[in-house]
């Protein structure tokens, strides 16, 4: 086990507008960017 720095990201939304399961799935593409910026260069956004 390796200790490294780690950024907690935290998302709100209004329930009533924006489900949580649209919000679990953005978070989820968010993150792939941060672990993986590559993705943003080759144009593979959503």
């Amino acid at each position: 086990v390796v200790a490294r720095p780690a950024l907690p990201i935290v998302m709100g939304a209004d329930h009533r507008l924006v489900d949580g399961d649209l919000l679990e799935a953005f978070r989820h593409e968010v993150l792939g960017y941060l672990v993986d910026p590559q993705k943003l260069l080759a144009g593979d956004i959503f």
